[in-house]
């Protein structure tokens, strides 16, 4: 889970809203692959994957929610501006049908980065800022400041250690 998307996003939001994991993954794919979408199966097994690592083993699939997940991530009621997910089937040559999806990545990177705020207000997170220019020595402390969380979003967010 070393990818942008994920940053920041606790283990229990991801189990919990396996929606975001869904998202991600096809974002994650298109980007990776440089591709614009992202076929149905390869979504599914990504996501599956994706929410076994996540639960170490305690869920190894989406089961019949993944269905679900896909209808309200590519409703065709909603607005295609603000779907998270554009399906499309497309027949090719000598083949059946095959259904892909197309990522909407503003949309995703706001639920995303909304998630991450979240998670952030939740207390688990410590939110440091290190200018360009300050030195941190090993065995020395961080000043730590208080920043509203419309600025968060851009900073780098780590753990807090205990």
């Amino acid at each position: 889970m070393h990818h942008h998307y994920y940053d920041n996003l606790s283990e229990k939001i991801l189990e919990e809203r396996p929606r975001l994991i869904v998202m991600i993954e096809a974002a994650l794919y298109c980007e990776s692959y440089e591709v614009k979408s992202i076929r149905y199966s390869q979504l599914k097994i990504r996501s599956n994957e994706m929410l076994n690592k996540i639960t170490r083993g305690r869920k190894s699939d989406l089961g019949g929610n993944f269905g679900s997940i896909i209808k309200t991530l590519s409703d065709p009621l909603i607005p295609k501006k603000d779907r998270h997910l554009t399906r499309r089937h497309i027949k090719i040559k000598g083949k059946r049908e095959e259904t892909h999806f197309y990522p909407n990545f503003p949309v995703i990177q706001r639920e995303v980065k909304r998630s991450q705020a979240e998670n952030i207000e939740s207390g688990k997170w410590r939110l440091v800022s290190i200018s360009k220019d300050d030195r941190v020595h090993r065995g020395r402390s961080l000043r730590v400041e208080s920043v509203p969380i419309s600025e968060m979003l851009g900073m780098s967010v780590t753990h807090a250690s205990k």
